[in-house]
Formats: structure tokens, sequence, C-alpha cells
């Protein structure tokens, strides 16, 4: 059990009088930008925090493309269909594989990033780019390590 981020949302959550899940999407934005640093720029990464335990996961995602497609811009984000059907053969453009990563350690980095989410004025603008884009439609598919 991750306590420190269950305490850290009770914090806020009083002090700002912000509701709780609002603050786990900022955290989980937080920790995503540091994880992000941490795999590289140009990865897209997703945290999941457990709203119960304050346990996190976290997984680097690349959208499925068509191969001929003119948007394939980004391999560190994008796959070809190809590709991605080797491991994945049910798997179609514009949904989204997702790998297990490491995540960075909430003590250190992860809190240095939610403490600049804390002083955000109002402190639901910090989350709202996040929670209302536009993402491509998720898969539940999870994809081993090697699926690149």
């Amino acid at each position: 059990m991750n306590k420190n981020i269950l305490l850290m949302v009770d914090v806020l959550s009083n002090e700002k009088g912000v509701e709780h899940e609002i603050i786990f999407k900022a955290l989980e934005a937080a920790l995503a930008s540091a994880t992000k640093e941490h795999h590289g720029d140009e990865a897209d990464i997703r945290v999941e925090i457990d709203r119960e335990t304050g346990e996190y996961l976290s997984y680097r995602r690349w959208t499925v493309l068509e191969d001929d497609s003119e948007d394939f811009e980004f391999p560190e984000r994008q796959i070809k269909l190809t590709y991605a059907q080797k491991d994945h053969p049910e798997i179609q453009p514009l949904e989204v594989i997702e790998t297990p990563v490491d995540s960075v350690d909430f003590g250190r980095i992860g809190a240095q990033k939610a403490d600049s989410v804390s002083r955000a004025e109002p402190i639901t603008s910090a989350v709202s780019a996040t929670v209302s884009s536009t993402a491509p439609k998720r898969s539940n598919r999870k994809a081993s390590a090697n699926s690149t």
C-alpha cells in the first residue's frame, strides 16, 4: 500500500476543497510526466493509481496505425498494424497497445511533480487538459515487453 499517495490526496482535498478524483487524475498526470522523462520524452505513458491502496502502475502506449498511414510520424508512440498484429492478431487501427514499464518512485520524482500540481491555482485547471483531451480508442489488450 502506498499511504503517501492516499495521504497527499486527502490533504490536498481538504486544503483546496477539490474532489479526490480530480486530485488522483492530477497525480496520475504528474507521475506519467515523470515516467515519460525517464523513458524518453516522446513516449506515451499512462499511470493508473488504485484508489483504495495508493499503488500505481505505469504503461507505455503505442497507437496502432494502418501500414500506409501518412500520420505515422512517431515510432516512439505509434506502431504499424502489421507489426502490432504479430503479437495481437485481433488489434485494429487506432487501438492502443500498452506495455507495463517501471514506475518512478513517488517519494522522489513523483512527489516533486505532484507538489507542482498542488500549487496550481485552481488545481482543477491542472487536470482539465488531461481529463478532457481526446485520446485514441483504448484497447484492453496488454502487451508483453517484447511487443515492438
